[in-house]
């Protein structure tokens, strides 16, 4: 029952816009990057679906407002301020802002390569809270939980560049296409958990004639946990790096009714863990 999203738009012009509400960060990278799928309709592991190290300033759900640039409906550039705490079972106007703010930026560059779409773009944002690099989130669950950190870091960054380009498609339907997307980021390293990390995936939209409904992608993530965060854990469990591949296929059984097969390998953060490969099945169901 709880609303983690209720996103309110006025348009100005046609190039000009401002927001305001709580925001499903998932959503709204939807709203930027469709084929991203919100771990519905494409990859699952958030690392292959937004850039990572934002997780330590950004939640879930968050309340906040700014302005978007808009090309050709779609969003080109933003400013945004957002509280640092997160919403998801709550309203969370009680407290805003009474922990800091994050104010985020972002900028895009719609380019074309050999007639194909593509775009480069640089995101950027910056919290005013307190932090340590082992406090929890609200997307990830970090080994070590309840280890007092010797000192606490106030401000954490991170600066983001995403490559989005169309390599193939239809000559007769440009929704039959192969895309590449690469997210390459870095971030403070104290008090984020993370100094840097990357992905590239391949995604394919009716790639075989007889079947145009169906997707399925490929992709892989690297990401490099900081020196602080795993000198913090050392004592505790041996720290590794983490990295993993997956592979997924779309199959639309009716225009309405949509399965995934998914399969991941997963090397995590704990080193004493075995390499993961997770199969996974999912269903939606679209009213």
């Amino acid at each position: 029952t709880a609303i983690t999203g209720l996103m309110f738009m006025q348009a100005l012009s046609e190039n000009f816009a401002l927001t305001a509400g709580k925001y499903n960060l998932l959503d709204l990278w939807n709203m930027i990057y469709p084929n991203t799928g919100r771990g519905i309709n494409g990859f699952m592991n958030l690392s292959l679906i937004a850039p990572t190290p934002i997780i330590r300033t950004t939640n879930l759900s968050i309340n906040g407002a700014g302005a978007m640039g808009l090309h050709e409906g779609q969003i080109q550039s933003a400013l945004l301020v957002y509280d640092t705490t997160n919403s998801s079972t709550t309203a969370g106007l009680d407290d805003l802002f009474d922990q800091g703010a994050v104010v985020l930026g972002y900028g895009r560059i719609f380019t074309e390569w050999r007639g194909r779409p593509g775009s480069h773009a640089l995101l950027g944002n910056w919290s005013s809270r307190t932090y340590t690099s082992v406090d929890p989130t609200s997307w990830t669950v970090i080994p070590g939980q309840g280890i007092v950190a010797p000192g606490q870091q106030t401000g954490s960054w991170t600066i983001s560049y995403i490559l989005d380009q169309v390599l193939w498609s239809d000559c007769c339907n440009d929704q039959r296409n192969v895309r590449l997307m690469s997210q390459w980021m870095i971030a403070d390293g104290d008090p984020n958990p993370y100094r840097w990390s990357g992905n590239v995936a391949l995604q394919a939209n009716g790639l075989f004639a007889c079947r145009e409904q169906d997707s399925l992608g490929i992709g892989y993530f690297y990401n490099e946990l900081s020196s602080d965060f795993k000198s913090l854990l050392s004592g505790v469990v041996p720290i590794r790096n983490t990295q993993g591949v997956e592979l997924y296929y779309n199959m639309a059984w009716t225009p309405w009714f949509h399965v995934t097969a998914d399969l991941q390998v997963l090397e995590d953060a704990n080193a004493n863990d075995d390499t993961s490969v997770m199969p996974g099945l999912r269903a939606n169901l679209r009213f």
